[in-house]
């Protein structure tokens, strides 16, 4: 029985577990990082669309954010509201992050001269 497993199309040919994540490198070159929950569910034994990666990468979480939504008891009338909320909080983050990175108070005051510094250095 063959070991091999696939990511989309592409073998994979090298893994490496770090602080419970797996880095994997596939036969074409590229490589990348995953919890050992979203490797074990986008390495498969045969190969399959390499359209489907990415879906078969998050099928974990989205399933475990659908539990909390059933345990929340959402209204199908909210889902809007809960996704956009979502987008929201990642996005209201990131750019809070942005602006500790830069030493600004608002992102949008990051200038051009700034991002150059952090691109060359």
């Amino acid at each position: 029985m063959s070991n091999e497993r696939y990511i989309g199309k592409n073998k994979v040919v090298e893994t490496k577990e770090v602080e419970d994540k797996i880095l994997y490198v596939l036969e074409n070159g590229e490589g990348n990082t995953a919890t050992k929950e979203q490797f074990e569910s986008m390495a498969c034994p045969e190969q399959y669309e390499d359209g489907e990666v990415q879906i078969k990468k998050w099928n974990p979480a989205v399933g475990q954010i659908l539990a909390i939504l059933l345990k929340n008891d959402m209204k199908m009338i909210e889902k809007e509201f809960v996704i956009t909320r979502i987008d929201s909080s990642i996005t209201e983050n990131c750019n809070k992050a942005t602006a500790k990175l830069y030493g600004v108070e608002n992102p949008y005051f990051v200038t051009m001269s700034m991002v150059d510094t952090i691109l060359r250095s």
